[in-house]
């Protein structure tokens, strides 16, 4: 048999990819110590919002504090997360509260903070008046 047809797989070959893939698959399941909080969001989210509220959060591209979270909604940047225009659209898509991580909340009166710690704060979105 000639190599072009080979099934063999050259040592080294596929086993830094595979090693790759789980590595990065034990991140998503286990974050570093620095990242340890993200465990606890749902446990916040289920204090105020029931799993059918839809949430905003302040994640950008990166879904992960949506997965954390255990929500359905919209992830968006920090300069969304401070937006009155951007957030009365939420609300009226059916947004119930704002979820900001690691970075500073809005200051707006029309949203009461529900729940704030050193990573986290929670606002309420639906009795905001915009």
């Amino acid at each position: 048999r000639d190599r072009a047809h080979s099934r063999e797989v050259p040592v080294g070959g596929a086993a830094p990819h595979l090693l790759r893939k789980r590595a990065n698959q034990a991140y998503d399941l286990f974050p570093p110590a620095r990242n340890r909080f993200l465990l606890g969001l749902e446990a916040i989210a289920d204090q105020y919002s029931p799993r059918g509220d839809l949430v905003v959060v302040n994640g950008g591209m990166d879904p992960q504090f949506m997965y954390f979270l255990h929500r359905r909604g919209w992830s968006v940047s920090d300069a969304e997360s401070h937006d009155p225009k951007r957030l009365r659209e939420l609300v009226r898509e059916g947004a119930s509260y704002l979820f900001v991580i690691r970075a500073e909340p809005p200051h707006d009166p029309g949203l009461p903070i529900v729940y704030q710690d050193a990573q986290v704060t929670v606002l309420r979105l639906k009795t905001a008046q915009h």
